[in-house]
């Protein structure tokens, strides 16, 4: 699942089981349920349930912790 924010950044989710009734478009706020954490990597199976999350900004991939407070 992706998300595009302002000014150009897209926050990238994935390994999510059960995904919401979210529609592609729909704006999301703080707080919205947007899936579950899951075992969706087949690469991954035998590792705990996690989310591989990423910033990409203008194209280019960031340290999520640069910009989260």
């Amino acid at each position: 699942m992706t998300i595009e924010h302002e000014n150009g950044y897209v926050s990238v989710y994935s390994n999510l089981d059960d995904l919401s009734s979210l529609k592609e478009g729909e704006k999301v706020k703080q707080g919205d349920v947007i899936g579950k954490v899951g075992f969706s990597s087949y690469g991954e199976i035998e590792d705990e349930a996690h989310l591989h999350f990423e910033i990409v900004k203008d194209n280019e991939w960031i340290n999520p912790l640069d910009i989260l407070e």
